[in-house]
């Protein structure tokens, strides 16, 4: 099929709305608790245990704290005993080679944040910047 059949197809789905029917069945809500409407949150994937990790962001209620677990099917809320204080517009990554969740950064209640935390699947701890000075 070239382009323009293509393209006629599709029109013609969107013209019949079974277009848009198609994707009101590929979204449903799943029952469960999950975290709260936010902006801003950073999450990453944790491929040494099948899980995506989200922290923070800013919400209704301002900035949170909150740690929270995607395994596939259910959101999971994780209570670790240390956590980094709340914020927004910061970053995450997984580092493979340790297995853990970096966190860095973003703005808190005090401004800009320089702070690195890594997540373990258990706790979050605060890394420790080695200073040495390279080259």
């Amino acid at each position: 099929m070239n382009g323009n059949a293509r393209m006629a197809v599709l029109l013609g789905l969107l013209a019949s709305g079974a277009a848009g029917q198609a994707g009101r069945d590929w979204w449903q809500r799943l029952p469960g608790a999950s975290p709260e409407g936010r902006h801003e949150h950073a999450m990453a994937y944790d491929a040494a245990r099948g899980r995506t990790v989200l922290f923070g962001g800013q919400g209704a209620s301002g900035l949170l704290a909150d740690t929270w677990e995607w395994d596939g099917d259910t959101w999971l809320a994780q209570q670790p005993t240390s956590s980094p204080p709340g914020r927004r517009g910061h970053a995450m990554a997984f580092d493979a080679s340790r297995g853990r969740i970096v966190l860095f950064g973003g703005l808190g209640g005090s401004g800009r944040l320089a702070d690195t935390w890594e997540w373990d699947g258990m706790t979050w701890r605060q890394a420790q910047a080695d200073r040495k000075r390279v080259g």
